[in-house]
């Protein structure tokens, strides 16, 4: 459904995305940050389910600064690669990465930002550096190390049935 693109960053940093859209109007956009696993086949699907419910949605892959077409396997030796990758990631230039994923699909609309577990920290970050109305932090573990930042938009933090920490 989708198709892969070049994105540019502000400092001049090339990066792959993945980017999907509905098949009417936009409803808005939606950028789709990754687990620790790259820009793999389950958060392709995701972007492609939000453009199926009328979003232009884009993953942008966010290790491509430390090593390029990084997709990682679901096991022991994947999550170690995944975590070293996370390791070597400056914040200000995932950020700089996510905010060329915002200018991509620019005057779609409303834009949000959606991340899972290193995602989620990263969505965090976007919601108090980047020009998003809206976020939902899953599981993201940098949170509470960062939660000093202000968002500049509602932003969700899901805790099971426990409810949100942050809602606005």
């Amino acid at each position: 459904m989708g198709t892969d693109l070049k994105l540019t960053a502000a400092d001049g940093h090339t990066l792959d995305a993945y980017r999907a859209e509905p098949d009417g109007a936009a409803r808005g956009g939606v950028v789709i940050i990754q687990e620790i696993f790259g820009v793999n086949d389950d958060i392709r699907e995701t972007v492609d389910n939000f453009a199926k419910e009328g979003y232009v949605a884009i993953a942008p892959a966010l290790f491509d600064r430390h090593e390029r077409n990084a997709v990682l396997e679901f096991n022991e030796d994947g999550m170690a690669k995944g975590r070293a990758l996370k390791g070597a990631l400056d914040w200000d230039d995932v950020v700089s990465d996510v905010n060329a994923a915002i200018a991509e699909i620019d005057g779609v609309g409303k834009i949000g930002v959606v991340g899972f577990c290193m995602g989620g920290s990263v969505a965090w970050f976007a919601a108090a550096n980047s020009p998003v109305s809206a976020a939902v932090c899953y599981y993201g573990g940098d949170i509470l190390a960062h939660e000093t930042m202000t968002p500049k938009c509602p932003v969700d933090v899901p805790l099971g049935r426990r409810g949100s920490r942050y809602s606005a």
